[in-house]
């Protein structure tokens, strides 16, 4: 397993920048999140993908996945933005993008409109050779890993797989361990942050509350996982928060 840092992290920053900082704070790979204001889905086009790419090899960074958080169950233009976002990932050779369902109370309707999207969607991941990972977080319409469980097989597609958010599991599972045991192959990408013990949705700092980090990385090895451990800090100044998250995550994983 290798560490990476969301780049949405970093606020108002030029990406070269930002892909030098989360490389000399000695992360191995990078989430590139479309959401960012240096590289918006719209502005994504061929010398724009060359010089993020020469960005990228410039740091000896590689992408952990592509990713666009918005609201694709009930909003036409995110849903539209994030089609696009599945083939800027395949320009990037990447096969990860990482999207989720946008705030809803899981009502009926909610979930069928997100279900024909995903279904929609996972046809375009198809097509350009991409898993959409879908990541579940507390007060959306995909709002647990047991939705996520309910969503993989009312589609069926092979291309849809998880975003597995270690701090929302935490919030809405009721064992995160077993959520990985149960998701299992289904996970093909994860988002590590901290959570206190009251289960408040704000990330903190790896150590600062009350995860097992250990529990968690010893129950991805045992369903053979070996993918991107991504830190996902992006309400935290990264000077104050990259460092210590990675060291906390390396000693997880050295234990």
């Amino acid at each position: 397993m290798k560490l990476a840092y969301r780049t949405c992290a970093f606020k108002d920053m030029d990406l070269a920048d930002v892909l030098r900082r989360i490389a000399d704070a000695g992360y191995e790979g990078a989430e590139l999140c479309l959401e960012d204001r240096d590289i918006p889905v719209d502005v994504l086009t061929g010398n724009k993908i060359a010089e993020v790419k020469d960005a990228l090899s410039a740091t000896g960074l590689e992408l952990s996945s592509v990713s666009l958080h918005a609201p694709i169950a009930k909003n036409v233009e995110a849903f539209e933005r994030v089609k696009k976002g599945i083939a800027i990932a395949r320009a990037f050779d990447c096969d990860i993008f990482v999207a989720c369902s946008g705030p809803g109370r899981g009502e009926k309707d909610d979930r069928a409109a997100l279900q024909g999207r995903v279904a929609e969607l996972t046809e375009v991941c198809q097509e350009c050779g991409v898993f959409l990972a879908l990541e579940p977080e507390p007060g959306f319409v995909l709002g647990s890993s047991q939705d996520m469980l309910h969503l993989i097989e009312d589609i069926g597609s092979d291309h849809l797989r998880v975003n597995l958010d270690i701090g929302h599991a935490f919030i809405t599972d009721d064992d995160v361990c077993e959520s990985i045991r149960q998701l299992s192959s289904a996970i093909v990408h994860t988002h590590f942050e901290d959570i206190a013990p009251d289960k408040t949705h704000k990330h903190l700092i790896p150590g600062e509350g009350a995860i097992d980090f250990r529990a968690i990385i010893d129950a991805l090895r045992e369903i053979g996982y070996g993918g991107w451990l991504t830190v996902d800090l992006f309400n935290i100044d990264p000077a104050v928060a990259a460092r210590p998250a990675l060291d906390v995550l390396r000693g997880a994983l050295r234990e």
